[in-house]
């Protein structure tokens, strides 16, 4: 089964594939005749079946974005002088030698283990949701299932409402907590509804979405909703809602000219990362300009310089006969945690990982990025356990000065004292704080 969501997740093939960067859901519908010419194509390959899949579930895990706005229409962007813009030169960095010395103990306050109650096994694909001192919310990628679990491992409420009837969903995009009302709020890309539960997991209420121009939640602060713009019927690529889906305004109008194949294949080259409940990262890959989403609209927070090294708009138009010998980046994550900086992509045929110093904009060490196995996430950053044994991990979360990781059980095996541990148990919970 084609599970609906992949979030942090990526892929690398060789040949005619490339990297592969999945964060949100996108209608099945609108795609699918791209998908039955890509589909007939790489069937026609030998031993690429599972490639097929991965390059479908990369189009149906994206929104559809146009990349500039309308002359003479307010795009939302807040300016700020210059001078006070911080900059960083990728562009002069990427082929410099750069040692892979950073741990992330060096910046741990705090570090929790939580080992995740075999009451019920999660399967391969979960993903945070929202974090506080208290409780973990996370989403099982493949079945759909929603849990709330304590510091202490134990799962507070688990439901899965899968079906096609009143306060059941088809296709999870999007779940987030209001702390207010003690609600989980979920948005259903594949029967477009607004779901409302309690913490319990018991239907309160449902919006229907099939009117709107909304896609997927992106980010949500406070009080406010940004949305991913319908590439089919929104007419930009981020839309500002309150919590209550009334629309505020929007922000960068789509090029009404883009087909949905251009529109596509700008959306599936940019990054949205929600870092903090006020900060969300929005950058165009062939941009240099990463912005911050605020209730007021986008506001420049630093500059990434890449040069040479960002693909053109005409390169992101042509998306599909990209391979590992192109000179430009791919499938950038752009990400921040207090101090630093975190930068994920694709160059020739290695994915790295880089972390930049926010106090002095320079690249401070960087990690090429490995994948033990086609069903395994991707690791970099080293973590040393109490044992002093290392292994490598990249974050599943990041809120403030939170950063939230699954180790997998097999290699939290007896590394965690006071903590006992099968090789077939949930991932091990890590919450380590800054």
């Amino acid at each position: 089964n084609l599970f609906p969501r992949l979030k942090k997740e990526a892929a690398f093939g060789n040949g005619s594939s490339f990297f592969l960067l999945a964060t949100a859901d996108i209608a099945w519908n609108a795609l699918s005749r791209l998908y039955n010419c890509v589909h007939s194509y790489i069937q026609s390959k030998t031993n690429l079946y599972m490639k097929t899949h991965l390059i479908f579930l990369w189009f149906i895990t994206f929104g559809v974005m146009a990349c500039t706005s309308q002359p003479g229409i307010n795009t939302g962007e807040n300016k700020v002088e210059g001078d006070t813009i911080p900059v960083l030169d990728f562009a002069s960095a990427i082929h410099k030698q750069v040692p892979d010395t950073f741990m992330w103990n060096s910046v741990a306050r705090k570090i929790t283990y939580i080992p995740l109650a075999s009451s019920h096994l999660m399967d391969g694909h979960p993903v945070i949701e929202y974090l506080d001192d208290d409780m973990c919310i996370i989403m099982e990628g493949k079945s759909q299932w929603i849990n709330c679990v304590d510091y202490k491992g134990n799962f507070l409420s688990t439901f899965r409402h899968v079906g096609n009837g009143p306060g059941e969903y088809v296709n999870l995009s999007s779940v987030v907590y209001h702390s207010k009302d003690s609600t989980i709020r979920i948005f259903d890309n594949g029967s477009y509804k607004h779901i409302i539960y309690n913490k319990q997991g018991k239907f309160l209420r449902e919006i229907s979405l099939a009117d709107s121009e909304f896609n997927y939640l992106l980010h949500m602060q406070s009080d406010t909703y940004f949305f991913r713009g319908s590439f089919s019927k929104g007419k930009s690529e981020i839309i500002v809602t309150d919590t209550t889906l009334r629309v505020k305004f929007p922000i960068l109008p789509f090029d009404s000219t883009a087909d949905y194949i251009t529109r596509g294949a700008i959306m599936l080259n940019t990054t949205g990362e929600e870092c903090a409940p006020d900060i969300c990262l929005f950058n165009h890959i062939y941009s240099d300009s990463v912005f911050l989403l605020t209730p007021d609209g986008l506001k420049l927070d630093f500059i990434l310089r890449k040069g040479k090294y960002a693909p053109s708009l005409e390169d992101v138009k042509q998306f599909m006969k990209w391979n590992q010998y192109d000179p430009f980046i791919k499938g950038l994550f752009i990400k921040t945690f207090p101090g630093y900086y975190y930068l994920q992509y694709t160059y020739k045929e290695q994915v790295l990982g880089e972390i930049w110093s926010r106090k002095t904009n320079q690249i401070v060490s960087r990690s090429i990025l490995t994948r033990p196995n086609q069903f395994t996430t991707l690791r970099g950053i080293r973590f040393r356990f109490p044992s002093g044994t290392v292994i490598r991990l990249l974050p599943d979360y990041i809120s403030g000065n939170k950063i939230a990781f699954f180790i997998p059980a097999d290699e939290a095996m007896g590394e965690i004292p006071g903590i006992k541990i099968r090789e077939d148990d949930n991932p091990i919970l890590m919450v380590m704080e800054l």
